[in-house]
């Protein structure tokens, strides 16, 4: 099972199109630390290597380096992937294997811990940011939600 997130310092206008495909949209903001305090040990996490397939290669014979490459052209993505990796022997691993259904696998998670910032889309209506506002109060949870930077005029 694989989670993808997207690494960069600042919002991504070409992810918010690649990846929305309604205006109503939204992206969490997370860090590698907090991504990382919420899952047991039994979830690698690991940046995804963007190589030439034609010039470049990486060691087939460990399946995980498989799931941290593609090609050049993804590089955009700037991808992290947190990876649920079904290994025997590895007894944090052992509680979720029977939760594993064909759509995926949820795992549980304390979503303060998790998330920074709720950023909603640049394309959506802002009736959105009330709604989710009042989500997040009525669950309490205590996290900030804005709409998108990028629909802000820019300062030339």
């Amino acid at each position: 099972m694989v989670s993808c997130w997207h690494m960069n310092e600042y919002e991504s206008a070409a992810m918010w199109r690649l990846y929305l495909s309604a205006n109503e949209g939204v992206c969490i903001q997370s860090t590698y630390n907090r991504l990382r305090s919420c899952l047991d040990k039994c979830v690698f996490i690991g940046e995804v290597n963007y190589i030439d397939y034609q010039t470049e290669w990486f060691f087939q014979g460990q399946l995980f380096n498989a799931i941290v490459h593609k090609r050049k052209s993804f590089e955009h993505e700037r991808e992290l992937r947190a990876v649920f990796w079904e290994l025997h022997g590895i007894p944090e691993a052992e509680p979720y294997k029977a939760k594993i259904e064909r759509a995926g696998l949820w795992i549980d998670i304390d979503l303060p811990s998790l998330i920074e910032t709720v950023h909603i889309s640049p394309a959506a209506e802002p009736w959105l940011v009330s709604v989710i506002q009042e989500a997040t109060a009525k669950y309490d949870l205590h996290i900030p939600v804005v709409q998108s930077a990028l629909t802000g005029s820019p300062l030339y």
